[in-house]
């Protein structure tokens, strides 16, 4: 949070968490709540900055005991899947979307979906479309690529990987 960034300072700088999320899905793992807050930006010698995804507080994995119950909406309101707002289970493509959500208000300085209170903020992700953000007129393909990801049905969205890789 605090205001845009450039489009290539926050791809450049939000990129390797795609690597690392790949990595992750690929052991099961869906971490549930990727926001701003949950990624550190750790400085490696000679000033370079490198995130880090931490918090999995709240992951899910099928070979772990549930704690929580289906039908719980767990997160943060302003970065939940659909599917995660609608109290559905959530895989690899809720965090994805989750993903798509930070990328987009590093770049836009404010977030796909806003409202005056939670409940609202759910009720638009379930019923709305992302705004089509100011930065889709410079950067047409880098949001169709962040639009791709923040979409509606969770099979429609890309893995990780392949978000990265475009």
């Amino acid at each position: 949070n605090g205001g845009a960034m450039k489009a290539t300072t926050a791809v450049a700088l939000l990129l390797p968490l795609l690597e690392a999320l790949g990595r992750v899905h690929d052991l099961g793992i869906v971490h549930r709540d990727i926001k701003p807050e949950n990624v550190f930006l750790a400085e490696k010698e000679g000033g370079r900055v490198e995130p880090k995804l931490v918090d999995f507080g709240i992951a899910w994995s099928p070979d772990v005991e549930k704690l929580t119950c289906d039908g719980d909406a767990l997160g943060t309101p302003a970065y939940m899947s659909p599917e995660q707002a609608g109290g559905h289970e959530v895989g690899s493509a809720s965090d994805v979307w989750s993903f798509c959500a930070v990328l987009y208000e590093a770049i836009e300085g404010r977030l796909p979906f806003e409202a005056k209170n939670a409940l609202s903020l759910l009720v638009a992700i379930l019923n709305d479309r992302p705004r089509v953000p100011d930065f889709a007129e410079r950067e047409p393909e880098l949001w169709s690529i962040i639009h791709s990801g923040l979409a509606y049905e969770a099979k429609a969205r890309p893995s990780a990987r392949a978000l990265g890789g475009a």
